[in-house]
C-alpha cells in the first residue's frame, strides 16, 4: 500500500446483520401473538391513512393552482402495497409527511407579492409528479 491508509473489510456474500433473513416467517408466530398484534396494526392503518388524506388535501389545496388532478385513491393504494411490503421485509414504514410535502410545493411554486393583500400568492408550480 502506497499510503498506509487502514481499509474495511468486506464480506464476499450480501446478508443482513445477525443473520437475520430478509422475509419474517408469519407461520412461525403463535396465533396469538398475530391476533394481539392486529389492535395495534388498525391503529397504524388509521393513522397512515389520516396522515396520507392530510397532506394530499393541503397538497392539492385550489391556493397551491397545481394542474394535474388528484390521484387519491391511487395514492392510497400504493402506499398500502408499499407498507404492506416493507412489514414482510421488516424495513421501517413511510408516511405521508406533511410538513415535508407541503414545503415542497413552496419550493416548486413561483410566487408574487399581491399588492391588495400585501401577502405572497402562487402563481406556478412547477409539477414533477407523473400522474
Amino acid at each position: 500500500q502506497k499510503f498506509n491508509v487502514p481499509t474495511l473489510s468486506v464480506p464476499d456474500t450480501f446478508q443482513l446483520a445477525g443473520g437475520r433473513k430478509f422475509l419474517v416467517a408469519l407461520k412461525g408466530i403463535p396465533v396469538k401473538l398475530r391476533m394481539l398484534c392486529a389492535f395495534p396494526a388498525l391503529l397504524l392503518t388509521c393513522l397512515f391513512f389520516m396522515d396520507q388524506n392530510i397532506s394530499v388535501r393541503l397538497v392539492n389545496n385550489p391556493d397551491n393552482k397545481l394542474k394535474k388532478g388528484e390521484a387519491y385513491n391511487l395514492d392510497m393504494v400504493a402506499l398500502g402495497i408499499i407498507t404492506g411490503v416493507l412489514s414482510v421485509l421488516g424495513l421501517p414504514w413511510m408516511c405521508g409527511a406533511t410538513v415535508q410535502s407541503m414545503n415542497h410545493v413552496r419550493a416548486m411554486a413561483e410566487t408574487k407579492l399581491n399588492d391588495e393583500t400585501n401577502e405572497m400568492e402562487i402563481t406556478q408550480v412547477t409539477e414533477t409528479r407523473p400522474t
